[in-house]
Parts: structure tokens; sequence; C-alpha cells
């Protein structure tokens, strides 16, 4: 879940045997109707992924002035995925995360203007990278293993958050 202003963006997994045999990432958009009280969500189907990974996705989104980005897990066997849609062209298609593989788990993003950071959990290890738009796609920098010096060996689920002054605080 993120907002920008009085916009609110929830991304989920999404699984109905009866209705179908792929499991959906949804993206709910919440707006505030009359009185200020949001009503009755919009949503979009962002992609299917095969049913059987289904609770496992773990999408996370970064929702900015410039755009939404959208970060995941489609199987156990690749890397971390996103999709982002600017708002002066739309969708993007499918593309991997740099530097992640199958042990690249339990993401988590942030995002101020055009510019996301992402953290990831990978081998007990919390890597980090920064990414900035580049023309309709992402300029990725290098990776880095915050968890080198940190003194704990085993290091799990990080969370992201930034500041007003677009710091990025890693936890």
């Amino acid at each position: 879940m993120d907002y920008e202003g009085n916009t609110v963006l929830v991304v989920c997994e999404y699984f109905d045997p009866a209705l179908t045999t792929e499991s959906e990432l949804w993206l709910f958009t919440f707006n505030p109707g009359s009185g200020g009280l949001y009503s009755t969500p919009t949503y979009e189907t962002i992609i299917t992924y095969p049913s059987s990974y289904f609770g496992n996705a773990k999408p996370v989104i970064a929702f900015t002035s410039s755009q939404i980005f959208i970060v995941y897990r489609k199987n156990a066997s690749e890397g971390l995925k996103q999709r982002t849609k600017w708002y002066d062209t739309g969708w993007t298609s499918e593309a991997n995360v740099p530097q992640t593989d199958a042990n690249s788990i339990n993401p988590a993003v942030a995002g101020r203007a055009a510019h996301v950071h992402i953290v990831f959990e990978s081998l007990a290890e919390i890597h980090y990278k920064f990414a900035y738009r580049q023309g309709s796609s992402w300029r990725y920098e290098s990776l880095i293993n915050l968890s080198s010096g940190s003194g704990f060996n085993q290091n799990y689920h990080p969370s992201i958050s930034i500041s007003d002054g677009s710091n990025a605080y890693v936890m």
C-alpha cells in the first residue's frame, strides 16, 4: 500500500479456482468521493502467474507523482520482477530487477518523484538497490549489501521508508 495526495493504491495477490486457473496481481485505486469518503475502488490486473505460486509473489508498491512501481516474485526459480506505470506513457512490460536471483525474497520499496529505493532479503542478508528514471525505463545503481559489517549473522524481512529530506531508511 502507498499513497500520493488523497489517492491510495493497494497491490495484492488474487486467486479464485472457480473463476481462473492462474493467480493474478491486482492493483486497487481508492479515491475520495463526495464528502471526502473513500468509496468503491477501481482495480486492474497487473500480471498473471501460476496458481501453484499463489501466496508467494509478495507484491510491494511505490506510488509517486511520476509513476507507480510494483515489485514482486513470479516463481521460485527467477529473481524479482517489476512493472511500472509512467503517467506519460502507461504500463511497461514486465522486467527483471537487475542483480536479483531465486534467493531474492521479501522485497520492500519506497519512491519519491522519479526515483525508487528497493531492499530485499537474500541468503540472510539485506540488499539495497537505487534506481532512477532514464527515458521510459529505469537506470539501476550497483547492488549494496547492507548487512556487511552490521554485526548480525541473520538478516530478514527488510522495510524501507523515505524522510522529508529524501533520505532512505532501511530497517
